[in-house]
């Protein structure tokens, strides 16, 4: 079995995010499947090849301004029987701001719940 390379544990949720392709200029409404400080996976029915550069805009919790990341396609699986791709996407700039409400989140989502073992 391969080592796990995260640093951080990710966390199984289920959250709504607007991925923006910088070039050209693309926008795909979805769902994340899990996260971590580090990044997110999520589906899409539209391949990122790797290395492309995304604005990301994702929803922790209704009724709150979503957290605006810039990231980058690590990797991409297609999903067998459909349509769609997973997508794997790193952070590269998150505001301070930002990452305190992720961090935050994510502290309580530790409490609650088992990491994400996929």
């Amino acid at each position: 079995m391969g080592e796990d390379r995260r640093r951080t544990p990710r966390f199984r949720v289920y959250h709504p995010v607007r991925l923006h392709r910088l070039r050209p200029t693309q926008l795909v409404e979805t769902l994340t499947k899990d996260l971590s400080l580090g990044g997110v996976r999520c589906m899409s029915t539209t391949t990122f090849p790797i290395s492309t550069e995304l604005q990301l805009e994702l929803v922790l919790l209704a009724g709150e301004e979503p957290l605006t990341v810039s990231g980058h396609a690590v990797w991409f699986h297609v999903m067998p029987y459909g349509e769609q791709y997973e997508l794997g996407i790193a952070f590269d700039e998150v505001s301070p701001h930002h990452k305190r409400r992720l961090s935050m989140y994510l502290d309580t989502l530790s409490r609650q719940l088992a990491p994400s073992s996929i």
